[in-house]
């Protein structure tokens, strides 16, 4: 398999004059350097392939020689074509002059490339190689490959970037990479279990390789990658063969008994294994090995290759699996006294010491909530069971807000009950912050402030996204859509690949509502495709109206995007599915607000009508009812009684619900001005509008208004920001709206009924039904009967006729 990138650094590092590619065994070296030199200029390339047999000096340096001059840019008369090869060649100073004089006066540079060095142990070999090196021929490009650090001194090279290094982590498989060997294998398995192997592996390819061979007989895919490092023949044979048997007993031992870690330090390793040398071995294994590696730059902590710190895992337990859960005890202990309580945590759960991991927790529980650290946290509430957990309130108070976290309120509630009931009399202040998080977030926002403050100077990161919700949501309320945007990116920089599901569900919520707001519907959509897998995946929201808020968003963006069948679909699927007394009046607000909205542009009047007999039941004194009377009677024609509707809300008689439907009334009252020809009133409206829009940072429903109300947008100040906005969202003409007489002709003409027979159901006179339908075929832009029936349902004006839209990617 070709693999353009390393070909790219090879190439890249071709006038280094010396190229180091250093990994362990199986990981595609010679076949790198193999492709390399086959694709660029082989007549400048002498390769030698170094086995056993090569610490004989005088082979080895024969090799060399042959090697060099069978490559065709040595001229024949070059003294490397005709020398005789001494005895103890690395011992003469006069032949290796010779050797860096003739290499010296090449016309151009060759390749020399060495596989396989770290075959060399002799001194003298590895002499006459580290001269090559020193001296630097001119005509000479040294390429050498090996499985460990060549033992001589490259950090000169480094400081005078006459050396690039190619290393285990560059080879590494990508999950690409791997997929294309598992399919040449006729292996056909899906992405995320390839991305299990390749975290398995490392991205070693030989693992990866061997993996393959044994998946093509496997039935069960999952089940063989749950252990297959420690368990497949072919694996083991493998590490055993090129890696472990080359080792010394006493090596292998003590990587069997480090192996328990996924890291150690010098001091972990000693405390481990009882070896006070044990620093200087992890740095010997590095460069011997390169399966085992220095994970920080100050080299203080290093790791055992994922697939073979399996196998070596696996064999530890075979052999002694009594000694397994003391090590993990043990580091354990060393973890905890190092302040490391998360790692500890993890050691104490595999140690399986209940009294051990109570203890864990009880110390150090309440931080790592706050901190964040939940899914080790709730490994361990499982593995000491319901019963002793509601036996001790700090285990119950930790359990409670696992629970909450997860979306299991019920369960949480029990556990605090069990909290509650045997409190501590003097807690920590740390029990203390827990308690009243579990017991949510105070309503005082200076009190909120104070503890995110806490919570950061601490790196209580859990915490801090909890304060920042509560903080968010509240600026949400007054209006202050800006800082509900700050907050909510803060939020999901805290989360990061963290499973915090209820607030992660949150924070998408804000994100998708502040998108909405910027108009900005696909990220709006992505959002809420986040928020809603979430919930699909029972959690069961804080905020229980979450749900219905997700599904309006959904169904508003989808309409926006142009899809407005399908965004109208779930709009009203959204309300109807709502439970009742599940949610506040400002997300009943958002619901009905933008569905009425979205069926008054396309012409549906009855789902007007629906969702105002809905609106009157949940919200009935709030002004966003008012501003949905006066669209509808806008709609009809009826000026002045929209006008007289929305004049309450307008003058801060009745208030809305919601802070931007005020933006959402003044753009209702310049469309009444605009049909009135009243340019005064306009003018002030459309001021009006974009000044509130301006103060809060949104710029919806600006952006959809209708194009001839938009027109009359200045193209200055916040104005030049909707009309930008504008040219790149409304790339799909706007709604065409009907009376509600021709909605009732355009559904009767999808059947098969005569003019005649219409004019009879509807007891109107047949040319009065001609004129309607002439009328109705103008603002379809229609000739026809048939085009007619296709373009409205293409508008999205039959909302239940034709086929439902594809759902659209958010990806």
């Amino acid at each position: 398999m070709s693999r353009p990138g390393l070909l790219a650094a090879l190439e890249a590092a071709g006038g280094a004059a010396v190229t180091l590619v250093c990994a362990p065994a199986g990981s595609g070296k010679t076949l790198l350097l193999t492709e390399w030199v086959r694709r660029g200029e082989g007549r400048r390339t002498a390769w030698v392939s170094l086995d056993d047999g090569d610490n004989d000096d005088h082979r080895f340096w024969s090799g060399v020689l042959e090697a060099v001059a069978g490559c065709a840019a040595v001229p024949e008369g070059s003294w490397l074509r005709s020398v005789r090869v001494p005895a103890r060649p690395s011992r003469d100073p006069d032949f290796l002059a010779g050797v860096v004089e003739g290499l010296a006066a090449l016309p151009v540079p060759i390749r020399l490339v060495l596989d396989d060095l770290h075959e060399l142990v002799d001194p003298d070999p590895l002499r006459g190689v580290e001269l090559l090196v020193r001296h630097q021929p001119a005509g000479l490009r040294l390429v050498i490959s090996t499985r460990r650090d060549p033992p001589f001194p490259l950090a000169r090279l480094r400081i005078s970037g006459e050396l690039r290094e190619l290393r285990a982590v560059d080879l590494r498989f990508s999950v690409d990479e791997a997929a294309a060997v598992l399919r040449a294998a006729g292996v056909s398995i899906e992405r995320a279990q390839v991305g299990v192997l390749v975290e398995q592996t490392d991205g070693w390819a030989a693992g990866v390789r061997l993996a393959a061979l044994s998946l093509v007989e496997a039935d069960d895919p999952d089940a063989f990658l749950a252990d297959f490092a420690g368990n497949d023949r072919a694996i083991t044979d493998f590490l055993i063969e090129e890696i472990l048997s080359r080792l010394p007993d006493e090596t292998r031992e003590f990587l069997r008994v480090i192996s328990v870690c996924d890291q150690v330090s010098a001091s972990l390793a000693a405390m481990l294994s009882g070896r006070e040398d044990a620093g200087d071995l992890l740095d010997t294994l590095e460069h011997q090995t390169s399966m085992v590696l220095s994970v920080d730059v100050e080299r203080r902590w290093y790791r055992v290759h994922a697939l073979l710190r399996t196998h070596l895992l696996a064999d530890l337990r075979r052999r002694t699996p009594g000694l397994v859960p003391v090590l993990h005890r043990r580091a354990a202990d060393w973890l905890e006294s190092q302040r490391q309580p998360e790692a500890a945590l993890k050691h104490a759960i595999n140690a399986a010491d209940a009294a051990h991991l109570t203890g864990l927790v009880r110390r150090h529980g309440p931080a790592l909530v706050l901190s964040g650290s939940h899914d080790v946290l709730r490994r361990a509430i499982v593995g000491l069971g319901e019963r002793a957990v509601a036996a001790d309130p700090v285990l119950a108070l930790v359990g409670a807000q696992m629970e909450l976290e997860a979306g299991a309120p019920d369960t949480a509630a029990v556990l605090l009950e069990h909290a509650d009931a045997a409190w501590l009399a003097d807690p920590t202040p740390t029990l203390e912050v827990l308690h009243r998080l579990v017991h949510s977030i105070p309503e005082d926002e200076p009190v909120v402030r104070a503890a995110l403050s806490t919570a950061r100077k601490r790196g209580h990161d859990y915490l801090a996204a909890r304060c920042l919700i509560a903080l968010a949501r509240r600026a949400r309320a007054r209006g202050d859509y800006a800082a509900m945007n700050a907050k909510a990116r803060q939020i999901q920089e805290l989360i990061g690949t963290r499973m915090w599901k209820q607030t992660t569900t949150a924070a998408a919520t804000l994100m998708a509502k502040g998108a909405f707001l910027r108009a900005e519907p696909q990220t709006c959509l992505r959002q809420t495709d986040r928020a809603a897998h979430l919930i699909d995946d029972d959690v069961q929201p804080d905020d229980p109206g979450l749900t219905l808020v997700v599904g309006v968003l959904t169904g508003a963006a989808l309409f926006d995007t142009g899809m407005r069948p399908a965004g109208l679909r779930r709009l009203r699927a959204a309300r109807l599915g709502a439970e009742p007394d599940r949610f506040s009046s400002r997300q009943a607000a958002v619901a009905a607000l933008l569905e009425h909205r979205a069926a008054s542009l396309v012409g549906h009047t009855q789902v007007c009508r629906d969702v105002l007999g809905w609106a009157r039941r949940i919200i009935p004194d709030s002004g966003e009812l008012l501003i949905m009377h006066a669209r509808s009677r806008l709609l009809r024609g009826r000026h002045r009684l929209a006008r007289d509707l929305l004049r309450p809300v307008l003058d801060g008689t009745v208030s809305p619900l919601l802070a931007w439907s005020m933006i959402d009334a003044w753009l209702l009252e310049a469309e009444i001005s605009l049909a009135g020809q009243e340019d005064t009133q306009l003018r002030r409206a459309i001021g009006r509008a974009l000044e509130l829009a301006e103060s809060m940072d949104v710029l919806y429903p600006l952006v959809f208004a209708a194009p001839t109300l938009a027109v009359r947008f200045p193209r200055s100040g916040y104005a030049t920001n909707v009309h930008a906005i504008r040219a790149a969202v409304c790339t799909r003409p706007a709604p065409v709206a009907l009376t509600e007489r021709e909605r009732t002709l355009l559904q009767a003409l999808q059947t098969i009924r005569s003019v005649q027979e219409i004019a009879d159901d509807l007891t109107l006179s047949v040319n009065t039904v001609k004129t309607h339908i002439h009328h109705l075929y103008g603002k379809l832009g229609v000739g026809n009967r048939r085009d007619a029936v296709a373009a409205a349902s293409r508008a999205g004006l039959l909302l239940d006729a034709g086929e439902p839209e594809p759902e659209p990617s958010h990806s």
